[in-house]
């Protein structure tokens, strides 16, 4: 201003609107990302315009996704703007999850230059030190912790998560992926 005092100016918050509409979204990973939660993903992707296919594969971890050509072939056949990877539910009870990690690296890397968004393995016991270890492995794809709203039903350890949970897990992710997305 005029006497030279500094002026603060206040930059409203950006309101980003996300334009799915003839976008392709490939959701890679597990059986978590195979049932209602994937699904559910999906029918949020189609409402909004995009195009959504869903891989998900029993008992998969990184390597398997990498061992096989089915990451080659839904890359380079359905051509995705966008993945979306789902894992850790199988890979987080390791040995040596640290050492194991290297496979998310590869993994990140064969994505890119996708759009990519990770999303964790829900709240499991003894899953905390390796979500620490995994959220820094993505590369460029932002990590969503899924362990303080994807809590799977009482039971056994790997129990996958009910409809409501599910689905309740798949909007806290859209709503994620909504406050993540820079065009």
């Amino acid at each position: 201003d005029e006497a030279e005092r500094a002026v603060v100016l206040e930059t409203p918050p950006a309101e980003v609107k996300v334009t799915w509409t003839g976008l392709k979204v490939v959701h890679i990973g597990d059986s978590l990302a195979a049932g209602r939660f994937g699904r559910r993903l999906g029918e949020l992707v189609r409402e909004a315009g995009g195009e959504y296919r869903l891989e998900g594969w029993e008992g998969a971890g990184a390597p398997r996704w990498l061992g096989s050509d089915r990451l080659t072939r839904v890359l380079r056949d359905f051509a995705p703007d966008i993945v979306f990877v789902t894992l850790g539910a199988n890979e987080f009870d390791l040995h040596d999850p640290a050492a194991y990690l290297h496979w998310w690296d590869r993994l990140a890397e064969r994505i890119s230059p996708r759009r990519c968004f990770w999303i964790g393995p829900p709240r499991l016991e003894g899953v905390d030190e390796f979500v620490e270890d995994a959220r820094g492995r993505t590369g460029a794809c932002p990590f969503f912790d899924s362990r303080p709203v994807a809590v799977p039903n009482a039971g056994r350890q790997r129990d996958h998560l009910g409809t409501a949970r599910a689905e309740a897990w798949a909007a806290a992710v859209w709503a994620w992926i909504g406050v993540q997305w820079r065009p």
